[in-house]
């Protein structure tokens, strides 16, 4: 144990109650317990705490699939703990996450631990504290020319101080839609971030792709950046990133906001099928170039 960079005990049921670090200078202990409630995405089953070698803990509360609830820095000298909370959908995707300013305190007797009463969290503060909201997508309605949203895939981001606070709106994703032998896709459209405190000033990218024929595999994609005006010592007009792809997926030609060429050649392409693809070699012209 003294030259072992890392020694670990065990209990009965081969979970860790110790590692030891650097030669046993530092001890990390762990200890398990688990719940009787019924499970579920937002019921607690499992609760690990790990002493830290300064004697302070760190508590984790976790769901029947192991997600983190609750996160619980506990100073063992100040009495003082730190709680980041988590909320699952259906789906065991994140939906809420409370920061430590919103919450005071927890109650592990309670499946939820902030004890939701009338949807309304006991131990969430209503109206100070950062808490982040994350939406899905209920329905799709991209298509392969309209941007639009995908069921189950990220539609936006926003933030709110306490649990009722007013949500402000931090960013936002829309989708395409492409199908080909029976499989459909669905490739980002356009990220939005939105720039102001009371979530407007939005800054949008935007994508456009072509597809090689009869596929799903991209064959180029334009990428729009935003608008920065001559006020910000801007161009007054968007940007545009171009990038064109071989059939391995690899970029091959670019073309920067500047309008440069960036062309990468494959050299001793492969003759048959299932021989490893040729490594790339990369040059830059200096003059811009219309892109044809």
């Amino acid at each position: 144990m003294p030259y072992a960079d890392n020694y670990f005990e065990f209990d009965s049921s081969k979970r860790v109650t110790k590692e030891a670090t650097q030669g046993g200078l530092y001890a990390h202990l762990y200890a398990y317990a688990k719940s009787s409630f019924t499970t579920g995405y937002n019921a607690w089953t499992y609760k690990t705490t790990e002493t830290l070698p300064d004697n302070n803990q760190l508590i984790v509360y976790s769901n029947f699939a192991g997600e983190a609830m609750l996160t619980v820095f506990y100073d063992t000298t100040t009495l003082q703990k730190w709680e980041t909370f988590n909320k699952y959908d259906s789906a065991g995707r994140v939906i809420l996450r409370a920061l430590p300013s919103a919450i005071t305190g927890y109650d592990d007797t309670k499946s939820d631990l902030l004890n939701s009463v009338s949807s309304n969290y006991q131990y969430m503060r209503d109206s100070s504290g950062l808490v982040e909201i994350t939406d899905y997508a209920s329905s799709t309605t991209a298509t392969p020319s309209t941007p639009g949203n995908v069921a189950g895939f990220l539609q936006d981001t926003k933030i709110k101080q306490g649990e009722l606070g007013t949500t402000i709106l931090i960013s936002g994703q829309q989708y395409y839609s492409h199908t080909a032998n029976s499989v459909t896709i669905y490739p980002t459209a356009n990220s939005t971030r939105y720039r102001n405190t009371d979530g407007t000033g939005a800054e949008t990218t935007s994508n456009s792709y072509t597809f090689f024929t009869g596929t799903n595999q991209i064959q180029s994609i334009a990428i729009s950046l935003p608008v920065i005006s001559s006020s910000q010592n801007g161009p007054g007009s968007a940007d545009v990133v171009t990038v064109f792809n071989d059939t391995y997926g690899r970029p091959i030609w670019s073309k920067d906001g500047d309008g440069f060429i960036n062309y990468t050649p494959i050299l001793n392409a492969p003759s048959g099928a299932g021989e490893t693809p040729p490594r790339p070699i990369s040059m830059r012209t200096n003059l811009p170039s219309s892109w044809d």
